[in-house]
């Protein structure tokens, strides 16, 4: 099965620069399009001055965000749930099952 990680830069500079909303729109028009079947999974890394990790485990109604802040060391928080199935979730801001929808302000900031 198809697995996708994005690694994505949400510093400020990315945000001032518009580089996130234009990535945000790209993604969305690209979500559903791209390769793969039920079993294609996705996960999402961003970093600033931290890494951020999203526990997209099928156990949880919505995605966790977990934040290490020690990036000379950095580890993995959640290894067995950075992807989780495409299908459960959704880009679209409107959507209930919207894979943002728990994120600290700074990340997806438009």
């Amino acid at each position: 099965a198809a697995q996708y990680l994005f690694i994505i830069d949400v510093s400020y500079n990315a945000v001032q620069s518009g580089y996130l909303e234009i990535l945000a729109e790209e993604l969305l028009q690209e979500y559903q399009n791209m390769p793969g079947d039920r079993r294609t999974k996705i996960g999402f890394l961003c970093y600033d001055s931290s890494l951020h990790f999203f526990n997209l485990s099928d156990e949880l109604a919505q995605p966790q965000l977990l934040s290490v802040s020690d990036i000379d060391d950095p580890f993995e928080p959640m290894p067995d749930s950075i992807l989780g199935k495409r299908e459960r979730f959704s880009l679209r801001k409107r959507d209930d099952n919207y894979i943002f929808s728990k994120s600290p302000r700074i990340i997806f900031s438009n």
